[in-house]
């Protein structure tokens, strides 16, 4: 069996109807996909992934289950809110927008959320920790596991832009 373990969000892909900028929705996340994917190919496939206790968690629950995955656990986060994907065309390009994180002038945020990839999309801040301090600029990624869950912040003086790319959280 192929186990895929992660993110599961909901892809709003917009189009300009009329002058307005509309959005369907889709079930999407990158190794969602994959399990689809695979099973699509005759694979036997599983999947593992956490939505928020929200509207959009329920419809990508039911989205989901609706591929006939072999083995489906999708647990429910009562503290977040499922992950939305914006995507629209851009010269036919994809372009995508996700929950960002945008501090400044001395903010900060607790990294509370493991497993997750964090990127710094713009500026550059400081991951500290328990004798632990790391400068990070744009470009820069890094992995923040389960067992550093709500120990370590990001800080700036300045500005910067952190998304979290793999909010799925395992038990």
């Amino acid at each position: 069996m192929i186990l895929a373990m992660g993110e599961i969000l909901a892809d709003m892909v917009g189009s300009n109807e009329n002058g307005a900028l509309t959005f369907k929705s889709f079930c999407g996340g990158a190794p969602f996909n994959v399990a689809v994917n695979a099973k699509n190919t005759g694979a036997t496939v599983g999947f593992i992934g956490r939505v928020g206790k929200d509207v959009i968690g329920r419809f990508v629950t039911d989205e989901a289950k609706k591929a006939n995955l072999d083995f489906l656990d999708i647990q429910v986060d009562n503290e977040r809110n499922t992950t939305l994907a914006f995507v629209t065309l851009n010269d036919g390009e994809r372009d995508f927008a996700f929950n960002r994180h945008t501090i400044k002038n001395g903010g900060c945020f607790v990294m509370d959320y493991a497993p997750s990839v964090y990127i710094c999309l713009d500026g550059n801040a400081v991951i500290t920790g328990e004798n632990y301090r790391k400068e990070i600029k744009k470009g820069d990624y890094f992995y923040l596991p389960f067992v550093a869950e709500g120990k370590f912040t990001i800080s700036t003086e300045t500005t910067a832009t952190i998304i979290e790319c793999l909010p799925s959280k395992q038990v």
